[in-house]
């Protein structure tokens, strides 16, 4: 998997995966969002262990259990890397904007 290094102003880094799956068959939405996210389905041999939030000093924010719906209004306004997890390997990333 090609993976896209995301550096933040403060020096930190994250290695992102870049999706190979179809952007049909893993989607986030809506972005920008007011704060709850809708996870579109995976295909049937996908199994979501977890979603995890990240902000732009890289540290974890959020996680969640598989679900189909997330709730990240609490957080602050701004930008926020969602990543999607199958048992250990990354699924599926995507930069959000949190209004």
């Amino acid at each position: 998997m090609q993976q896209m290094v995301y550096t933040s102003a403060t020096g930190c880094t994250i290695n992102i995966p870049q999706n190979s799956y179809s952007e049909k068959a893993n989607t986030v939405f809506p972005n920008p969002t007011s704060g709850i996210l809708c996870i579109k389905d995976f295909s049937e041999d996908i199994i979501i262990n977890s979603i995890e939030i990240y902000n732009t000093l890289c540290e974890k924010v959020k996680s969640f259990t598989a679900t189909k719906t997330i709730f990240i209004g609490d957080l602050p306004k701004g930008l926020y890397l969602v990543q999607i997890r199958s048992d250990e390997e990354i699924i599926y990333s995507e930069k959000i904007i949190l209004e």
